[in-house]
């Protein structure tokens, strides 16, 4: 059964999908894909399939990957929509400005699909395979550190290296990899890529200076 945002998903898909979702389907980064799947009638709002979608689907490997794939953007999808907005403060004192701004402790497993299209089953930092039932989702820069769960700092790991990290600061390596994996998730388009903006800045370079103050104050 489809749930709520599904549902008011669906019919949104339905009216404004051929103005702008269906003719994104062929191009990667803003680049042109050398094999097209249908032929977009712009006159018409219909599509021609070519016979290149039905050879995708001939091999049961490739339609079993793009099944789970499917849901699991749509479940990205529906995950981004329950993201929240922090409000800026003004503040000097370091501690007071991230309690200030934080916020109760909530439950983050909803962020789950958001950042698994990026990680793709794989832990943020040990970088091997994780089991379905063993999946954390963690604030890279410590959550007593910052007092928030904003999308930018959540990340997904295995339990151990959950534990293993604890409440403790990463060494800059990660960090790196963070701003690395905001920026994939705002150059490919992402669904939360406006609020990466909103958060963290509209250039790479304010987005990466921004994130550094926060590690910074979190060692002091």
């Amino acid at each position: 059964m489809l749930s709520t945002y599904s549902f008011i998903s669906s019919i949104k898909l339905e009216k404004q999908a051929f103005g702008d979702v269906v003719p994104r389907f062929h191009t990667v980064n803003n680049i042109a894909i050398p094999v097209k799947f249908y032929e977009y009638i712009n006159n018409e709002n219909r599509l021609v399939i070519n016979d290149n979608l039905f050879e995708t689907f001939e091999k049961d490997d490739n339609t079993a990957f793009l099944s789970n794939e499917l849901y699991s953007r749509w479940d990205l999808l529906e995950a981004s929509f329950e993201i929240k907005r922090e409000n800026s403060v003004q503040e000097n004192n370091i501690r007071r400005i991230y309690l200030a701004k934080g916020h109760e402790r909530r439950d983050i497993t909803h962020t789950r699909p958001v950042l698994n299209g990026y990680q793709n089953g794989v832990c943020f930092y040990c970088g091997e395979k994780m089991n379905e039932n063993d999946i954390h989702v963690d604030h890279v820069i410590p959550r007593q550190m910052v007092y928030h769960d904003e999308i930018w700092n959540l990340v997904l790991s295995h339990t151990f290296c959950n534990l293993q990290k604890n409440d403790s600061l990463p060494s800059i390596n990660y960090i790196e990899k963070l701003i690395v994996r905001n920026e994939h998730f705002i150059i490919n388009n992402h669904p939360i890529k406006n609020k990466l903006i909103d958060q963290l800045g509209k250039t790479p370079q304010q987005r990466r200076k921004y994130i550094m103050k926060v590690y910074e104050d979190a060692k002091l």
